[in-house]
């Protein structure tokens, strides 16, 4: 079994690797510890009478009261909320008023949804929103306030109710395909006939073809939720976005702001789409018609399929699938590492930190090349804000962008996503058998240099595609078949090379200039 050392300029070494593992931290592909906020029907409220005091509820990680502290909107005129998370005070508007809450438990928080009704009746969405829109696809949790009685519910839109409950006036639905954006109204009445309204914008789903193709394909998933870094950050891909200007340095919750989460789901799906374009398939992360074998889950696989322990082996299984980490490394210079397929081990090795070494791509050494060789400054040093949600909504969703900066975001979100991609397929490259390009050729994917910066065009070799159309899929990632065989196959390539790593490894290190 060899190792292949990823950094951005090759200058081949050879060596162990030792570094710091994910236990004990969230990451490697676990799923993180989560603030729970239980449905609480919340008091009913009149003009000029006080409220003494509502306890909001919630359960988090560590079993230590969390803090509350407001997200967006406002309570009803008059009313506060505390830091403990107690609603007091005197109403002086009658109104429905919806505002959200953030919770946290330490890194761990949590936004909710609520609202309170001064004299009236409302209808207002708990959870399932992506940046104040309802998402094809997506369930969203509705709730309502003021209700005199049962309360039932009615929709006109695409999708469906999957619950209503109308003792406690809340209800699940889930937003269907729409033929273009649109809206969903929702409408709400209680016993005495009171009706409260909504209407939601109805986006598409943008990750809705990052999914993984079990039995067809290798089944990867980009794990960018691990933390193993010395910062304040939730992730050490937070601390990465914060670091180019793509998160505000102060929003070291999990949540993070409207223009945090935008902007991170912006460069989630600009890695996700160039990662398929790299493996020949289309953007959207549909196969194509020359697609290779390999898929990539947005989200990780759930109950009923899995993943090595990391530093650990595959083994075969129709549910297997493999994992790489985005996270902080500890080798100066180094953007990542992974294990080579040989000839000798017939199973693959799962990608990630941890176990028996470092492995993944390296993020605190990407994003210091990529804000220079980008010439990240703009977006650097004044950090997404409110004022570039409607830029980077539209980003997201593939529309016009416009404002002082809008080209600039654009430009940065996808070249970091397209970096990102950069590094995680030349390791993939080496987990499926690859080589590196010699002697060097331009713009090869696997070559021992390799650039990250705005004008490479890096993509793999036809020689090399045709040694992944041999080993895709490979036994027990995903595509496994009882029909193949307990060891790969070595592949020849044109001229005689052999195509499948035989051992020792190898060092993509930064460049002593970087491009401008």
């Amino acid at each position: 079994m060899g190792t292949a050392l990823l950094c951005l300029l090759f200058a081949t070494a050879c060596g162990g690797g030792g570094g710091p593992t994910s236990a004990g931290v969230p990451g490697s592909g676990a799923t993180h510890p989560v603030v729970a906020v239980a449905y609480q029907a919340l008091p009913t409220l009149s003009v000029g009478e006080p409220l003494e005091g509502f306890q909001l509820q919630a359960s988090t990680p560590t079993g230590n009261a969390p803090q509350w502290f407001l997200h967006s909107g406002q309570p009803a005129p008059g009313i506060e909320l505390q830091p403990d998370g107690v609603l007091a005070g005197t109403p002086t508007q009658a109104g429905v008023f919806a505002f959200e809450a953030r919770v946290v438990d330490g890194m761990y928080a949590s936004v909710i949804g609520l609202a309170l009704a001064v004299d009236d009746f409302g209808l207002y969405v708990r959870r399932g929103l992506v940046a104040g829109d309802a998402v094809e696809g997506h369930t969203i949790e509705l709730a309502t306030v003021g209700a005199a009685g049962g309360v039932t519910f009615d929709a006109v839109g695409p999708g469906g109710f999957a619950s209503q409950d109308q003792t406690t006036g809340t209800a699940t639905y889930v937003a269907g395909i729409a033929a273009h954006v649109g809206t969903i109204e929702f409408i709400a009445l209680d016993a005495e006939g009171n009706e409260a309204r909504l209407v939601l914008e109805l986006r598409p789903d943008v990750t809705a073809g990052f999914v993984a193709e079990w039995g067809a394909t290798d089944v990867w998933h980009l794990d960018l939720d691990v933390r193993l870094g010395d910062h304040d950050f939730a992730t050490d891909f937070h601390a990465a976005l914060a670091e180019a200007g793509l998160r505000d340095s102060e929003s070291t919750s999990l949540v993070g702001t409207a223009a945090d989460q935008l902007a991170e789901r912006c460069v989630r799906v600009a890695l996700h789409r160039e990662m398929s374009t790299y493996f020949l398939r289309e953007p959207d992360g549909s196969p194509g018609v020359d697609g290779l074998a390999i898929s990539f889950a947005y989200e990780e696989p759930g109950a009923g399929y899995l993943k090595p322990t990391p530093g650990t082996y595959m083994g075969g299984g129709p549910n297997r699938f493999s994992v790489v980490a985005f996270c902080d490394g500890t080798r100066g210079g180094v953007v990542g590492t992974a294990f080579v397929d040989d000839p000798g081990n017939p199973r693959h090795e799962n990608d990630t930190t941890g176990g028996d070494g470092e492995y993944g791509v390296f993020l605190n050494t990407i994003t210091p090349y990529f804000n220079g060789s980008w010439s990240n400054q703009s977006i650097r040093y004044d950090a997404v804000s409110d004022d570039d949600i409607d830029t980077l909504r539209a980003i997201l969703y593939g529309e016009s962008v416009h404002g002082p900066r809008a080209a600039e975001l654009e430009r940065v979100v996808n070249g970091y996503g397209r970096a990102l991609a950069t590094v995680a397929a030349h390791e993939i490259g080496h987990s499926l058998g690859l080589l590196h390009t010699t002697p060097s050729t331009s713009n090869s994917l696997m070559n021992a240099y390799a650039s990250i910066g705005p004008h490479a065009e890096p993509a793999f070799l036809p020689s090399r595609v045709e040694v992944l159309r041999a080993v895709l899929p490979g036994l027990g990632r995903g595509g496994w078949s009882p029909l193949m065989s307990g060891a790969q196959q070595k592949t020849t390539l044109p001229g005689g090379g052999i195509a499948v790593c035989s051992g020792g490894c190898c060092e993509l290190r930064l460049p002593v200039t970087e491009e401008r």
